[in-house]
């Protein structure tokens, strides 16, 4: 792939150390990466990788210019990939930037998601004059697949879709052909700031839109929308499932679809009520269950709070990071990849591969005794101080910042001693 064609030029050229190109070699990973960005916005990143898509879920949005939910699939004919992501659209303002004009929230487990957009509104100063981004005439979320070439067929529950655009009710589920891969849509819920307000798949310019409008209508000024105003009853939104799943696991896209239809959704949402510069809270709380395995999350809706998530983890927390092949934590205690890092309650990493018997350890706490165990040996410090070591094949590099006591080695030999 191009990516790893950039990693070997890198090592090539002594950018990045050899063993890194150790570790990521290796058969395509097929695995789940979770990992927290700031803890206090409450912002972690999901990532699925499969064998011809990864699709990747941010807690919430961090800027204009983010993709909050994207999907990337494999092109065998083409170098690059086809990239589906998520967007929220006020009066269908696109640019080359394909700014997200949207406020987001959203869960993810393996290749299943939920996704809750709301209008970005600009802060309204304390006046009776609306804020100026609460006056359109469209606004949405949509799930836009930047280049519709990549589409094949589509299915709802009647069959294959031979002619767009397309209309779909809120209890629908659709199914989108895209390479290698299927796609898999359900609208959830939305708050309905008009009448007979849409659900659409169409095309436009090249790309392939599934929108969920809020509104569609005359142009309006959305008094309600405004915090400081003695209409507000909460942040209008617009929900969604989303699941991806190899094409070749199913005889087409229509029994992909029925199996997401097998999945229980729930959707609870309290009655609206005007609230004025009070710490009144209203619940959105959304769960997809299939098998068992919930995926669900909940929102206060007044001050566009999240207040949890959950998955077949339980009550989702926010990791520094979480993979098949590398963990980073301050518990004490890493496991992964065949090894074990045992060392004082500070963040450390543990990255490895067992195939190449190829294991790197990152320690940044205070000094302390540290121990790592692989299936072929291991190597222990009476104190070490914050750097790095690496186990390749039984030969042991270390490197700290203010030296080391030891090691002792079983199974293995130092190598370099710096």
């Amino acid at each position: 792939t191009p990516y790893a064609e950039i990693l070997a030029d890198w090592i090539d050229k002594g950018v990045i150390s050899e063993w890194v190109g150790k570790i990521a070699e290796r058969e395509s990973p097929i695995g789940e990466i979770r990992e927290t960005a700031i803890a206090d916005w409450k912002l972690g990143l999901t990532t699925f990788m499969g064998r011809s898509f990864s699709m990747g879920l941010a807690s919430r949005e961090v800027s204009r210019q983010t993709n909050p939910l994207v999907i990337q699939v494999e092109r065998h004919e083409k170098e690059t990939t086809g990239l589906v992501c998520s967007r929220y659209l006020i009066d269908d303002f696109e640019s080359d930037s394909f700014f997200d004009q949207g406020k987001f929230f959203g869960v993810q487990e393996g290749a299943r998601a939920i996704a809750v957009y709301a209008p970005r509104g600009a802060e309204s100063p304390d006046s009776f004059a609306p804020a100026s981004r609460h006056q359109f005439g469209n606004a949405k979320a949509a799930l836009v697949w930047l280049e519709s070439s990549n589409v094949g067929k589509i299915w709802t529950e009647h069959g294959e879709i031979e002619n767009l655009p397309l209309d779909l009710d809120l209890s629908e589920t659709l199914v989108v052909e895209t390479g290698p891969v299927f796609i898999g849509i359900k609208p959830l819920a939305r708050t309905e700031l008009g009448h007979d307000s849409p659900i659409r798949l169409e095309k436009r310019e090249g790309r392939l839109y599934f929108e969920i409008h809020n509104y569609l209508g005359p142009e309006k000024v959305f008094w309600e929308l405004d915090r400081g105003s003695r209409f507000y009853q909460g942040q209008p939104f617009c929900a969604f499932y989303v699941e991806v799943a190899e094409s070749s696991d199913y005889a087409n896209g229509l029994e992909f679809l029925r199996e997401i239809d097998q999945t229980d959704f729930t959707r609870e949402i309290e009655q609206p009520f005007t609230s004025y510069r009070d710490d009144a809270e209203r619940k959105l709380r959304l769960e997809a269950t299939r098998d068992g395995i919930p995926l669900g999350l909940e929102v206060d809706l007044m001050k566009w709070e999240l207040k949890s998530r959950w998955t077949s983890r339980g009550v989702e927390t926010w990791p520094m990071l979480e993979s098949p092949w590398a963990v980073q934590s301050a518990s004490g205690k890493i496991e992964v990849a065949s090894a074990t890092l045992t060392c004082p309650d500070q963040p450390a990493l543990l990255v490895g591969n067992p195939e190449k018997q190829t294991w790197a350890v990152q320690y940044y706490g205070k000094p302390g005794t540290l121990t790592f165990e692989g299936p072929t040996g291991s190597v222990s410090f009476d104190r070490m101080t914050p750097g790095w070591i690496l186990w390749d094949r039984g030969e042991v590099t270390v490197e700290a910042m203010e030296g080391w006591e030891g090691p002792t080695l079983v199974g293995g030999r130092l190598e370099k001693n710096d």
